[in-house]
């Protein structure tokens, strides 16, 4: 039962090399998996962004759109009543004066 101590030496050493070559390999996996999962992540993210992207281009058209049109409905009802038009200017133009007071 007793071993020489250069066979226990040499176990040892078999045994060291074997665990860092072991630790190594789990390092590479480790690096891989990291390495795969980013890459998944990065691809989601970019796909997200794009969607985003995507939507808002859509709402700003509509936004550009709506504005377009609530712009002309303006314009006709001006040159259908410019007198109406006019006297409205000038209520809202008094009513600004009146709440923002006397200047001083």
């Amino acid at each position: 039962m007793t071993e020489k101590p250069e066979a226990l030496t040499g176990d040892f050493a078999a045994d060291f090399t074997a665990l860092r070559r072991d630790v190594a390999h789990l390092a590479e996996t480790i690096g891989d998996l990291v390495r795969d999962r980013t890459g998944a992540a990065g691809i989601r993210v970019s796909e997200a962004v794009g969607e985003a992207g995507e939507k808002i281009a859509r709402g700003t058209a509509c936004a550009r759109n709506g504005i377009r049109q609530a712009r002309g409905e303006v314009e006709d009802r001006i040159e259908r009543n410019p007198w109406a038009s006019v006297l409205i200017a000038l209520a809202v133009g008094a009513s600004i004066g009146l709440v923002s007071g006397p200047r001083r």
